[in-house]
């Protein structure tokens, strides 16, 4: 099994932005837990340099939005920790590359980030540290409700594509990769009983006929504080709440009430048959209206047809290869532009940080020896910053 958190790292009013990001990232990084940082990587940056990556682009986000990062509680970066189980066989390497594949599908590739690997203890572990600010530097990262949640189950399904365990959830009972495989191809316990109880609540009334349907179809029914089912040559009973929200005791009777409810509306509307004249004007109608919009739709085909000077099979044939082409050509350049968008959008970065912080290094070159070192402790970050830039 693969547990997930996700922390965020703030701001504080006693530490610089820079300071903030270089104790986290340091932490991670750290010889003696990555192998001698054999397993650290970085997304979009420098391992070593990526806390003054992240600063400067928060920089830059201020010069495009105009918003400054707050000096305390401000969310600077955060944090996802990855803990494998210590019963799956997972090598560092391939923890490393799930954790890679984690951060890319939870970011979406818009974010800077660091990763490290820690063997230090039984259970293998992933570090990553993301910006939260966007690598664009125009927006910050949207930390939604149950984004939790969402990346457990971005990090169990990794889990299962590699052969690992997953945590066994409160609703529906963990799975191991073969169960997992049967379930995606529909051939486990689960994914046909599932089938059937949605073929039986389609042709119930109430209760009483879904269970008669049920034990038609081979069905074994167990009564008590849970309904379980078990099908033949099935060695035990399957709790129906296992199967997810719609398939627990209260919600499979309430679809079936639902679905009762409907029949009796559709029932109403055959009702409305009695009066012929209303039926038969509506459906006149509505032919009518269908074949407007037919007539609409042919005549901009044809109107289309003659713009492009279309006359036979080949010139329209000739027509979508010269569309074809153009379409290559046309992501070929959008690819050039992105790229050199990129290249440009660094540079901006760079320059705006060195424009920051370009009045504190100029007073720092000026210091004497005396007040020199003490400058520098004061300004460290800003220093470190200019000079990296």
């Amino acid at each position: 099994m693969a547990a997930t958190t996700l922390l965020r790292i703030k701001s504080n009013s006693t530490k610089s932005i820079s300071h903030i990001l270089m104790d986290r990232t340091e932490y991670i990084k750290d010889d003696k837990k990555t192998n001698f940082k054999e397993l650290v990587s970085a997304f979009k940056c420098l391992p070593e340099s990526a806390h003054l990556d992240f600063v400067a682009s928060k920089v830059l986000y201020e010069k495009v939005n105009g918003y400054k990062t707050k000096k305390k509680d401000d969310v600077l970066a955060y944090h996802i920790r990855q803990a494998f189980s210590p019963n799956d066989k997972i090598s560092p390497e391939q923890a490393h590359e799930i954790g890679k594949k984690l951060a890319n599908e939870f970011t979406k590739g818009k974010h800077e980030y660091v990763i490290a690997t820690h063997i230090d203890k039984k259970h293998i572990h992933n570090h990553i540290i993301f910006n939260s600010t966007t690598i664009d530097c125009t927006r910050k990262f949207n930390n939604f409700y149950k984004s939790s949640s969402v990346l457990m189950k971005m990090s169990d399904r990794l889990c299962r594509e590699n052969n690992l365990s997953v945590i066994v959830s409160k609703n529906e009972r963990g799975q191991h990769y073969k169960e997992w495989q049967e379930d995606k191809k529909g051939e486990s316990w689960k994914s046909k009983l599932k089938r059937n109880i949605d073929k039986c609540i389609k042709c119930s009334s109430n209760v009483d006929d879904f269970k008669k349907a049920m034990k038609e179809n081979g069905y074994e029914i167990k009564e008590g504080k849970y309904i379980a089912f078990r099908a033949k040559g099935q060695e035990r009973f399957t709790r129906a709440k296992t199967l997810g929200e719609d398939y627990t005791q209260e919600n499979i009777t309430a679809r079936i009430e639902k679905k009762s409810v409907n029949k009796s509306k559709r029932v109403d509307l055959r009702l409305v048959k009695r009066f012929p004249f209303t039926i038969e004007k509506q459906l006149l109608y509505a032919k009518r209206k269908k074949r407007i919009s037919d007539v609409k739709l042919l005549a901009n085909t044809l109107m289309m047809v003659r713009n492009e000077n279309i006359n036979s099979w080949k010139d329209f044939a000739r027509r979508i290869d010269d569309l074809k082409i153009q379409s290559v050509a046309a992501k070929e350049d959008i690819k050039k532009l992105n790229n050199e968008i990129d290249k440009y959008r660094v540079i901006a970065k760079y320059l705006a940080t060195i424009n920051k912080n370009k009045e504190v290094y100029q007073k720092y070159n000026k210091c004497n020896a005396f007040n020199k070192k003490q400058f520098y402790n004061k300004f460290e970050g800003d220093i470190l910053s200019y000079e990296h830039a």
